[in-house]
């Protein structure tokens, strides 16, 4: 997932840097790096390692231990049933 995620914010690089050529002729200094700084790419990068800890995190408090991400994708797919 995260790969994918990437994958499609690299796509928005260009877009980016479009918005921020047409900013520098219609605003400021300031409007163009805020323009450069929205880059969506730049946020998958920090934020999606970051989800993935924490659910991580969040596994191991009710004792599953985790060992890599495409662990963590397949645990979508298990069916159990719960003894009664």
């Amino acid at each position: 997932m995260q790969t994918q995620g990437e994958a499609w914010a690299n796509r928005t690089v260009y877009p980016t840097l479009g918005v921020a050529g047409l900013s520098v002729l219609l605003a400021e200094p300031q409007g163009v790096a805020t323009v450069l700084s929205s880059n969506f790419s730049e946020v998958m990068r920090i934020v999606t390692p970051l989800g993935m800890m924490n659910y991580l995190r969040l596994a191991a408090k009710q004792g599953l231990l985790i060992k890599d991400g495409r662990s963590l994708e397949l645990l979508q797919q298990v069916d159990f049933k719960l003894k009664t």
